[in-house]
């Protein structure tokens, strides 16, 4: 079974809502697993749906995956604060750093 990596950050007060950073992070550790991007998970979700909607589909895949990797400014972001929370309470390998990210392809 190959490993899937959750990539969280901000998303609701960034600008595109972070697109391309999100698609970045999910092509770097693509290479160690399977790259789980919150914005393909929400892509069925309806437009317009509240926060709370958006998190709940979120945090349900969050939980199948084996690791986290954080994007830059996820402090800033309440959605990214949860995920890291329920990632640590779930045991999650969580990665801070782009170089961080780098040495999953390595592993």
């Amino acid at each position: 079974m190959q490993k899937s990596i959750y990539v969280s950050g901000p998303i609701s007060k960034v600008a595109g809502g972070n697109v391309e950073a999100f698609a970045r992070a999910s092509a770097l550790v693509s290479c160690a697993g399977d790259a789980v991007n919150p914005h393909d998970i929400c892509a069925d979700v309806p437009s317009g749906s509240t926060w709370t909607v958006y998190m709940r589909y979120c945090v349900a895949r969050l939980a199948l995956c084996h690791e986290v990797v954080m994007l830059p400014g996820w402090w800033r972001s309440r959605g990214a604060r949860w995920e890291l929370v329920i990632a640590l309470m779930l045991g999650l390998r969580v990665y801070f750093s782009e170089r961080q990210w780098q040495r999953l392809s390595i592993r």
